[in-house]
């Protein structure tokens, strides 16, 4: 049965009033709204409040729901946008061109090797905190398009779906997204572990690494970047520790709402839902 048939049936039970596909469609997709949210405010509460608000706003607007996305796109278009909303009534939001000074202004990447596999590192007592603080770090655009690509698993097109973007917008703030996290998580393993020494990334190959890393680069100048990780020892070690990041950063997936929230959350949200249906 395909996602599409899934989400015909579960949506026709929803317009009708059935609680049980408010159950169902409430325990799908609750964590992955969480981990997102989350991620933008960075507060546990406010997270459950924007998945709260967010189904509740689904379920008083079915009516809008057309069917040519899943459940799972339109209800993350919802929760990223209460997300937004409610960064913008703490402070104003940054422009867009905060991507590109973010990129700008940083130094060269350095590559460093790493030593241990992402489940030796994932194991350290403070990685948690690391792999959290890293992720905080980005801006709340580039935080949005890596939990969505690298966490959740998205395509870029659903995510360009979610977060209003075309395609190649999506792609650039993944590369960016990556290449960050990877240079801050490289800080705190040369802190804890014996350094290799330095070298600059190699400038031929940095601006397509993302898209060579997830199989989208045409095969031409795919074996143009495998002869040349052949040959080039630091940007080897550049694709290396960047797979890395993104394996070790998978694992947040996880995070999950709080065992002690989750059955009080989901009463308020299948009780809204039955007023609504009376």
């Amino acid at each position: 049965m395909t996602q599409a048939i899934v989400d015909t049936e579960i949506f026709a039970r929803l317009k009708a009033g059935d609680v049980a596909a408010c159950r169902m469609c409430v325990e799908e997709h609750s964590d992955e709204l969480y981990r997102l949210a989350y991620r933008m405010v960075r507060d546990e509460q406010a997270a459950e409040d924007i998945v709260q608000d967010t189904f509740l706003n689904a379920f008083k607007g079915l009516e809008r729901f057309d069917g040519r996305a899943t459940l799972g796109t339109w209800l993350f278009r919802i929760a990223y946008n209460n997300a937004l909303m409610r960064l913008r009534a703490q402070k104003p939001m940054a422009s867009l061109d905060e991507d590109a000074e973010f990129v700008e202004n940083a130094p060269a990447p350095v590559v460093v090797p790493w030593r241990e596999t992402p489940q030796e590192i994932v194991e350290q007592r403070e990685m948690s905190a690391q792999l959290n603080n890293a992720i905080a770090t980005l801006p709340t655009t580039l935080r949005a398009v890596f939990q969505l690509r690298d966490i959740e698993e998205r395509s870029t097109a659903e995510t360009a779906e979610i977060l209003g973007l075309s395609e190649a917008a999506v792609k650039v703030r993944l590369h960016r997204a990556r290449l960050a996290l990877r240079e801050r998580l490289s800080e705190y393993l040369r802190e804890t572990n014996e350094p290799y020494p330095a070298t600059m990334t190699c400038e031929q190959l940095l601006p397509y690494l993302s898209d060579y890393i997830d199989n989208a680069v045409d095969e031409p100048l795919a074996e143009a970047a495998r002869q040349h990780l052949a040959t080039c020892t630091h940007c080897h070690v550049l694709l290396d520790t960047t797979e890395m990041t993104i394996t070790l950063l998978q694992r947040d997936k996880t995070r999950t709402i709080p065992a002690a929230d989750r059955a009080a959350l989901f009463a308020e949200i299948q009780n809204a839902f039955a007023a609504r249906a009376k």
